[in-house]
């Protein structure tokens, strides 16, 4: 009887335990996401969304290491991440210095301050969001890619063989799933994007290949993408 007793003891001693990691925060440690595959961010101030390219996933990784914090402090963590590793994910919120798990009460410090790196994020689509109510045919082209799952391009070239292009891309009957923002240099006379998808810019004319594949694309000059309902359909497509 008194062994029942111990083992039970035992076992409602592991299961108080768990109970307590799990209301510490202890069940999950951003500093276990290893190799990440991608992230997306929104800003909920402004309903902006956006997923990272390459290099931008790259630099944002870097910065991925955390110092723990014991209880909550800060409340206007206005950035959701959107990570997936591996076979997992994992939604994180955070204002570029304090990070906090969802699901959890714990909070974290980023060792080095990433607010200004998150912010740069969106300057691509800041960009085309305020200049195309102003100027909505100068120095932009529009790209569609039908044979490619339906992507959209806009490009403008804001300095001699600089341009922001925006990458989105349409789902099979589903909302838009991706949209990406590059700031990107001229090179022998294409723009390299991610998942080798390049456009060839040669005498006005564009050209738009996926591992040298080359596909048809429509070319327009009226910018008929509306950037913002993309942005919404976005959104709602990962529903933070």
């Amino acid at each position: 009887m008194k062994r029942k007793l111990c083992v039970l003891a035992l076992f409602l001693c592991l299961i108080f335990d768990i109970a307590i990691a799990r209301g510490n925060g202890d069940v999950f440690d951003p500093n276990e996401i290893k190799s990440v595959d991608g992230i997306s961010i929104l800003d909920k101030r402004f309903n902006r969304m956006m997923s990272l390219n390459s290099d931008q996933l790259n630099q944002f990784v870097s910065c991925m290491s955390f110092s723990r914090r014991t209880s909550p402090k800060k409340t206007s963590l206005h950035y959701a991440l959107w990570i997936s590793y591996g076979s997992k994910s994992t939604v994180l919120y955070t204002d570029g210095k304090t990070v906090e798990i969802k699901d959890h009460s714990v909070q974290y410090e980023f060792e080095n301050d990433c607010s200004d790196l998150l912010k740069s994020f969106f300057a691509v689509y800041d960009y085309f969001l305020e200049s195309i109510p102003r100027s909505p045919l100068k120095d932009k082209v529009c790209l569609y890619v039908s044979d490619w799952a339906g992507i959209e391009y806009v490009l403008s070239e804001i300095e001699d063989g600089r341009y922001y292009v925006l990458e989105i891309v349409n789902g099979s009957g589903l909302p838009v799933v991706s949209i990406k923002g590059f700031d990107v240099k001229l090179k022998d006379g294409s723009l390299g994007l991610d998942d080798g998808k390049r456009i060839s810019i040669e005498n006005g004319s564009y050209r738009f290949f996926i591992n040298e594949k080359e596909y048809v694309c429509k070319i327009s000059s009226d910018l008929d993408i509306d950037v913002s309902t993309a942005m919404y359909a976005y959104m709602m497509y990962h529903r933070f």
